[in-house]
């Protein structure tokens, strides 16, 4: 899950390959277009209705199905747009970004423009009205862009998956 505004777009969370290539099943969730997206490379994308580039504060989920292969698209607490999107392969050794994807994924904008508030990885699936009535599970991982320390973006949530910052 995660909360932010822009009015432009680029990529909210990536799970890639460390290099400086976007990789067949690298994973993103971005904005294109308006739309909030989530692609796996060279398998396929969901997008929403939703416009969500407009400079306001919204909430955006995405779920994954494993037995089905359903990704879905929630946008400010309501399912969005769903799709069956199977990577081809089990991925190992990828890192996560936030706010970030590769140097030549999403385009036209790599980088987020815009504010994430928060943004939380579940190892289940969470009702976006369950995260926000603290209701939820602890999530594995919370980032807090805001309390970046240098390079250094700590995971809130304290299991230890730190981020390192890549600014553009």
């Amino acid at each position: 899950m995660v909360r932010f505004k822009t009015k432009s777009g680029g990529a909210l969370f990536a799970k890639t390959e460390s290099g400086d290539k976007w990789v067949p099943d690298g994973k993103v969730l971005f904005v294109r277009d308006g739309r909030l997206c989530y692609d796996i490379r060279w398998v396929g994308v969901v997008q929403s209705k939703s416009q969500v580039a407009d400079g306001k504060w919204h909430r955006a989920a995405l779920t994954w199905e494993q037995d089905s292969g359903t990704a879905t698209l929630f946008v400010d607490g309501k399912q969005d747009s769903a799709k069956e999107l199977r990577p081809k392969q089990h991925a190992e050794g990828q890192v996560v970004r936030v706010g970030f994807g590769a140097p030549d994924f999403p385009r036209p904008k790599s980088f987020f423009k815009g504010d994430i508030q928060w943004l939380e990885f579940y190892n289940q699936v969470v009702n976006p009205d369950q995260r926000m009535t603290g209701n939820a599970p602890q999530p594995i991982a919370r980032w807090k862009p805001q309390a970046a320390n240098g390079n250094r973006l700590a995971d809130d949530a304290g299991n230890g998956h730190d981020a390192k910052i890549a600014r553009g």
